[in-house]
């Protein structure tokens, strides 16, 4: 039994197709419930997604539940060309989802953990004191955004920034020093990789490479280069057991910035 979906295509109108399996999902949930409780003590009680539909709902509806959450409210969210769609064309194509996630928090007053991307998060301020969890992912999520802008807004809040991807799902994000360094679940490897005489290398640690990666699923073995995009190589931190990696950054600009 195969389980079909779709990417995000956050950055153009092209979707690529994963396969998974119900194996494959019951493995990253049990990985990210592990992990977010044993680094980050997170219980939430009721949670509030906005997400893409598609692989992004399964794995976390699923792993709030797994965490403890009694209720969760899940929002969809079109994010085809979010990221290099004018701010004002974002923002009018998200503002009827975050009308709906207000309307659930006022309803439902114990909702205390949140997903969602770092967007107009101004939505949620309102509710700030009672937010005990935000769970981000974003390229452009730095060590600065998160200081001088999240922890400002919401300065009771933990926050967990993830690295997503619909073709494997979530690499959990820590905090080291200044930057953030992204650990994937125990079937996937992402590793930076440079092209040398037409040959491909795994590049030492701390340097930069263009994105490789190794996804063992259930149904189907993926492995390519994304010439779009580069990251640092890390060794692993916080007693996971394989390489981390840190400083993703697309080469496709988009047309806004967190400010």
């Amino acid at each position: 039994k195969i389980l079909y979906f779709q990417s995000s295509a956050t950055t153009s109108d092209f979707y690529w197709i994963s396969a998974w399996t119900e194996k494959d999902i019951e493995l990253i949930v049990k990985f990210l419930a592990y992990h977010l409780s044993r680094l980050y003590d997170v219980k939430p009680t009721s949670a509030l997604l906005l997400l893409p539909y598609g692989v992004s709902q399964d794995i976390n509806v699923r792993l709030m539940w797994e965490l403890g959450a009694k209720s969760v409210y899940f929002i969809g969210l079109e994010t085809m060309k979010l990221k290099v769609l004018p701010l004002e064309e974002v923002l009018k194509r998200v503002e009827p989802t975050f009308k709906r996630a207000k309307q659930y928090l006022e309803v439902d007053d114990e909702i205390d953990t949140i997903r969602t991307g770092p967007f107009n998060l101004e939505v949620f301020t309102p509710y700030s004191n009672r937010i005990k969890y935000m769970i981000l992912s974003g390229v452009g999520i730095s060590i600065e955004f998160l200081n001088k802008y999240l922890k400002r807004l919401f300065p009771n809040t933990t926050f967990i920034i993830n690295y997503a991807d619909s073709s494997f799902g979530d690499a959990i994000g820590v905090i080291v020093g200044n930057e953030i360094i992204y650990h994937t679940p125990p079937n996937v490897y992402i590793f930076p990789v440079r092209i040398e005489n037409k040959k491909i290398k795994i590049v030492n640690v701390g340097e930069e490479g263009y994105k490789t990666l190794i996804r063992f699923g259930d149904a189907a073995l993926y492995i390519f280069i994304d010439f779009k995009e580069k990251i640092t190589r890390k060794n692993p931190v916080y007693g996971f057991k394989s390489f981390g990696f840190s400083n993703p950054r697309r080469e496709v600009k988009p047309s806004w910035k967190f400010t």
